[in-house]
């Protein structure tokens, strides 16, 4: 986990205890935006996929990448739909804690979302067999009830499949941790989902909550558990002979099960993941399989639902509604199937899922106009962006249409302010409800305008300069991965935009209060303001009980304590959850923040007795020097409480 990520979880904690959209469009594979001067890209000679050259080439990217990014093990896979199939897996993997040498054809390696996929397969099986359909309300389906936004239609499967429902994003105390949590499936759905805060269709924010109760409702309708169900209609008829979804892989394949690796302090380290229970979304990233059964996979899908094996496994309507994207947010973005996300990579259309843990970093992109699959499987150390630095040199040496060019700058001319844009942004993919708002700081990222006509991108979202795609003011494009970003403009709200890596992620823009630096600001004030208000007005309060006037003394210390053990504390919980780890933080909130929980109502009471006090007489300032010290640990505590209230940190806001 990141500094920042383990920053934000701390924040969460402590400011806990502290008292704490768019049209629709018609399905279509996407079309490169024309960058602005129309050059067209180099020609270039293609690699054969089963060419030795290839293998060569494939070779030496694997074992730059992995010298790169810090990646001791790497698995790839490649098939095409006239039979060539490529597996190869180098280094090693993390096995009860040893190191273990990766065979491309008998190791089991986690696909975390990936995983996602196969959830659309099998509810797709559901819909062929008439129990479901895709544009059911999940009501229907369920034995509790989902919320529906004000005003608003009910959720239905699409929407759940398309990231499209509404939900916030929860990430403490909901079932995972290294301990299993003994609640049944059903009880874990029912009692930890995310609140609905958009109607369905507004906006996309992936939710892996919303991809299992898809999973939840296969189960249901089909009337089997869903991992039977996924083994019994998808992994046999594939001939997927070594996967599995259970949270325990069976015996047979169990002993061959290499997850991935961590980094502390430069050094890596088996990852403790392989002890992680998460009952509530597993299926949403659990799968375990091996390269041979990916490659089985993605040949079904490229042949239409007829597996290796010759088993028709879903009809050719079906595979194409999984593989067909529908663009949200604007015409030139990629958009979604059912679970699979559409993606450009070099300028070509794949559609396919990745997946991130803290160990692994996983990547499946199928071109099904090519005939072509790809699995990248990181058991990564770190290596997080290591997918596409791996994956798009691979497309440009299969393909010579892959774009390779650098977009030039706009002409001087054409130069025009972009300052609209500008400014910090975070994706909905964050809660907005509960104490865990201010997770969202770790999603953080910058847009500036360069003063040039292009747009630069810091942090996590596509990083890199972008310039003006012709036809769209409101449309840009990577100079040198062409990758697309949309913005939308709402003059009832903020800013948003989607990136074309992304498109089951929509960014809005901030306001000043939700940033990092202002909220790092303002943590500094209120430690360094509270402490030391609070520690003058101790001194002041002393001072005029030495003179005698001991009524007057315990308002003034009163107030000073107060407001010192609210700066005292804020700095000390910081301090306290940034030494917890991930599991401990998502298993439960930690006793110390629910015993801090008294603090802001003995605060607030406190302060109120100090008001009443002077008002009436008894507390009231000696002095002008006592008043204006008095008068600002007031005004201080009273932002620092609206601070809280603003992070949802203010009582038991619990999610």
């Amino acid at each position: 986990m990141t500094v920042l990520v383990r920053a934000a979880l701390a924040a969460a904690i402590l400011l806990s205890s502290m008292g704490a959209i768019g049209a629709s469009a018609q399905p279509r594979p996407i079309a490169p935006p024309t960058p602005a001067t129309g050059q067209a890209p180099p020609a270039a000679a293609p690699m054969a996929l089963g060419s030795p050259a290839f293998s060569q080439y494939l070779e030496g990217l694997a074992a730059g990448q992995m010298e790169l990014s810090g990646v001791p093990g790497l698995g790839v896979a490649i098939v095409s739909r006239d039979g060539v199939r490529i597996a190869r897996a180098y280094g090693y993997g993390n096995a009860a804690g040893k190191a273990t040498a990766l065979d491309a054809q008998q190791t089991v390696l986690p696909i975390a979302s990936i995983s996602k996929t196969f959830i659309a397969v099998a509810l797709m099986r559901a819909q062929e067999k008439g129990l479901l359909s895709l544009d059911d309300p999940a009501n229907k389906h369920l034995d509790f009830k989902l919320p529906t936004y004000p005003g608003a239609r009910e959720i239905t499967l699409r929407d759940l499949a398309r990231h499209e429902a509404g939900f916030e994003e929860r990430w403490l105390a909901t079932g995972a941790g290294e301990t299993e949590d003994p609640r049944p499936w059903s009880e874990i759905m029912a009692k930890t989902y995310p609140e609905v805060i958009a109607p369905p269709g507004t906006w996309s924010s992936y939710s892996n909550y919303g991809a299992s109760l898809l999973a939840y409702i296969v189960e249901r309708a089909t009337g089997m558990p869903y991992d039977r169900f996924l083994q019994q209609e998808v992994f046999d008829p594939i001939g997927m002979t070594s996967s599995s979804v259970e949270d325990v892989p069976p015996p047979a394949i169990a002993g061959r099960v290499a997850v991935g690796w961590t980094v502390s302090n430069g050094v890596v380290r088996a990852s403790s993941t392989e002890a992680m229970h998460n009952k509530r979304t597993a299926p949403a990233g659990r799968v375990n399989t091996t390269l041979p059964d990916l490659q089985a996979y993605m040949l079904t899908l490229l042949n239409g639902g007829i597996a290796p094996t010759g088993t028709r496994v879903l009809s050719e309507a079906s595979v194409r509604t999984l593989l067909t994207a529908t663009p949200t947010f604007n015409r030139r973005m990629p958009g979604m199937g059912i679970l699979f996300a559409e993606k450009e990579v070099a300028g070509l259309r794949f559609i396919g899922h990745g997946g991130d843990g803290g160990d692994r970093h996983t990547d499946m992109i199928l071109s099904p106009e090519r005939g072509v699959g790809i699995v990248t499987i990181f058991l990564s150390a770190p290596g997080p962006h290591a997918r596409d630095q791996f994956t798009r040199p691979l497309i440009k040496a299969l393909f010579p249409e892959a774009r390779r060019d650098v977009i030039p700058l706009p002409e001087p001319a054409a130069v025009r302010s972009l300052g609209q844009f500008a400014g910090d942004y975070r994706h909905y993919r964050w809660a907005f409800t509960s104490i865990e708002k201010i997770l969202g700081l770790s999603s953080e990222f910058a847009i500036k305008d360069s003063g040039k006509g292009t747009l630069i991108v810091t942090g996590r979202l596509g990083a890199g300069e972008y310039v003006p795609v012709s036809g769209d003011p409101n449309v840009f494009q990577n100079r040198l991965t062409h990758d697309i970003m949309a913005f939308r403009p709402d003059p009832k709200g903020p800013m948003n935009v989607s990136h074309g890596t992304f498109p089951f992620m929509t960014a809005y823009k901030l306001q000043v209060i939700d940033t990092q630096a202002f909220t790092g600001k303002a943590y500094l004030a209120f430690v360094l303001g509270l402490c030391g208000l609070g520690i003058a007005l101790l001194a002041l309060s002393t001072q005029r009980a030495l003179g005698g006037a001991r009524r007057p003394a315990v308002g003034t210390g009163l107030l000073g304590l107060t407001v010192l053990i609210n700066g005292a504390a804020l700095h000390h919980y910081v301090n306290k959850a940034l030494g917890l780890s991930e599991p401990a933080i998502q298993q439960a909130i930690p006793d110390f923040a629910r015993f801090a929980l008294a603090i802001p109502i003995v605060s607030l009471a406190a302060v109120a007795a100090y008001g009443v006090g002077a008002a009436l007489g008894p507390f009231r300032p000696k002095n002008r020097l006592e008043a204006f010290v008095a008068g600002s640990a007031l005004v201080l505590f009273g932002l620092f409480i609206a601070w809280l209230a603003h992070w949802n940190a203010l009582g038991w806001n619990f999610p």
